[in-house]
């Protein structure tokens, strides 16, 4: 593996997509035949409208902004990981260039297929894969 522009790439044939996310003290990698992209976040105080003011479409902030106060702060992570996700699976592009996401029965993207996990206390994730086929998510502890 290595880096072009702080991207991990496997080079070769039938090489797979490989992202990269850390937060605090938790380290993600996905892997995937299809590209791929992961993030993840500590959950901490930060002025939550002011960023998803600024992360979302118009439709996002209205959904976002229809929200009870409580669910705002899971409304957010959800975003913040999923858009960063879209955003490392479809490199490049700018951030103005990420997809919309429209939540309901499931989360929804065009182009991705999308999923939320939580990998562990207080922390969130999200995987973006750049194919509609159903994902499968499994999550490994590896001590250090």
């Amino acid at each position: 593996m290595v880096l072009e522009s702080g991207v991990p790439i496997v080079r070769g044939a039938g090489a797979p997509s490989v992202s990269l996310a850390h937060s605090e003290d938790i380290v993600i990698c996905a892997v995937a035949n299809h590209p791929v992209g992961v993030d993840v976040e500590y959950r901490r105080d930060r002025d939550y409208d002011a960023l998803a003011a600024a992360i979302c479409s118009q439709r996002e902030w209205l959904d976002y902004e229809a929200q009870v106060e409580a669910k705002r702060v899971e409304r957010f992570y959800a975003l913040w990981v999923l858009k960063e996700a879209l955003f490392k699976c479809f490199r490049p592009m700018t951030v103005a260039d990420v997809p919309e996401i429209s939540f309901g029965q499931q989360i929804l993207c065009a182009g991705a297929a999308l999923k939320l996990f939580k990998p562990a206390a207080g922390y969130e994730g999200g995987v973006a894969l750049s194919a509609s086929a159903p994902m499968r998510l499994e999550l490994k502890h590896v001590d250090e």
